[in-house]
């Protein structure tokens, strides 16, 4: 039988930035989800325009240009991930989940290394942040 500890493990370059919420999982999943809501929380990812392709794709403008995103079909295991197709072809996948917690919710989101690696960490969190604000704040009430 084998054993792994964290001597033994490979380690990865990757970073895996991680934000609590006392808002569900499903609270959090349902807004990520909401493709037009994106530029009112993922403004590394949509900070103009964006189209509707179907449900689970759109082109939008971001920081990195027009750009191509495709979701993974909506599911009930919090999976978030998409592959950013940038104006060169290059194809980026981004892994996000959203995960029960005893707090409410655990995010997290992979960034792998790249040329901008700390600003785009930096832009993750940020929008992380703002999308558990999002979703901390809205009450049945409001609707939001």
């Amino acid at each position: 039988m084998t054993h792994i500890t964290l001597e033994s493990m490979r380690q990865s370059a990757s970073r895996h930035g991680t934000l609590l919420s006392t808002a569900t999982p499903q609270k959090i999943y349902e807004i990520a989800r909401d493709l037009p809501r994106l530029p009112a929380w993922a403004s590394g990812l949509a900070s103009g325009t964006l189209s509707l392709i179907d449900a689970n794709s759109l082109h939008l403008e971001s920081p990195m240009g027009l750009v191509h995103t495709e979701f993974t079909p909506i599911n009930t295991y919090g999976i978030l991930d998409h592959v950013v197709t940038l104006t060169d072809g290059t194809k980026v996948l981004n892994p996000f989940r959203v995960i029960p917690h005893d707090t409410g919710s655990e995010l997290i989101f992979t960034v792998r290394p790249n040329e901008n690696f700390e600003e785009d960490c930096q832009a993750v969190a940020a929008d992380l942040e703002r999308l558990v604000a999002l979703a901390e704040k809205m009450t049945p009430q409001n609707g939001l």
